[in-house]
């Protein structure tokens, strides 16, 4: 009897042949950081060509670096993260107080067609969490003021926050810092501690704050100014000076 014998060679799908690993950076701003299979990608390749199917998590992040969560729910080791699910991975940073750091934690990938995990070392996935940035004020507004003739007008912090239209405010809560004069009144003269105010000039709300930032009017017939008179013939004269400040966290000037 003649016999046909037929072997067949079944082929095997090897795991993935290299993977990356990978650098993010994200402002301190976003207690909540997301991310995506492209992040996981880098330098991935199969021989196979086989598209990514899971992730493990093979390290965790320090402590003090934030927690990896999965649609919220803290990440445990080696935890396996199919490709769906990676925009649901975060990492939490809700719970630290300053930013300026960097987290890390380790993980690998396999493939569709195998199953199997890459043989060689974990990839990193580093984190860098940028210092938050101070905002300047928010919010610097104007205010008017009705004095007499040759009268000394003693500024005060809240004539220029508190009582202005709008309010001082600033994004962080810092209070307000310094003041810079923009321009000088044309009727009238600004004093810093008695010595008269130049343009530009930066006053410290310290300085405000004891009494020594001044204004005196200054109104005499050659003025050629306009003046507004009343019904019982009293002439008002109107000045303007412009201003910035800058708030404590910043130091940076704005008349918003």
């Amino acid at each position: 009897m003649a016999i046909i014998t037929i072997t067949s060679n079944k082929i095997l799908n090897n795991p993935p042949s290299s993977i990356g690993s990978y650098t993010k950076s994200s402002p301190f701003e976003n207690k909540e950081i997301s991310f995506n299979l492209i992040e996981f990608s880098t330098n991935y390749s199969d021989p196979e060509n086989d598209p990514i199917s899971k992730i493990k998590i093979t390290e965790l992040p320090d402590f003090n670096q934030g927690v990896l969560k999965l649609s919220g729910t803290n990440i445990a080791l080696d935890q396996e993260i199919i490709v769906n699910d990676i925009p649901n991975l975060t990492l939490d940073i809700s719970n630290i107080s300053n930013g300026g750091f960097t987290s890390h934690f380790k993980f690998t990938v396999s493939d569709s067609g195998s199953n199997r995990y890459f043989e060689g070392s974990d990839a990193i996935f580093t984190v860098n969490v940028q210092a938050a940035q101070n905002l300047p004020p928010d919010s610097v507004g104007s205010k008017d003021f009705l004095i007499q003739e040759n009268e000394t007008l003693v500024f005060t912090r809240d004539n220029f926050t508190t009582e202005t239209d709008p309010p001082y405010s600033d994004p962080e809560g810092d209070e307000a810092s310094l003041l810079k004069v923009i321009s000088l009144p044309q009727l009238g003269e600004l004093f810093l501690n008695s010595t008269p105010v130049s343009i530009n000039q930066i006053i410290d709300f310290n300085q405000i704050d004891s009494g020594q930032f001044t204004y005196i009017s200054d109104i005499s017939d050659d003025n050629p100014n306009v003046y507004i008179e009343d019904s019982e013939g009293n002439r008002f004269y109107t000045t303007t000076f412009e201003f910035e400040i800058a708030d404590e966290g910043s130091g940076i000037f704005t008349a918003q």
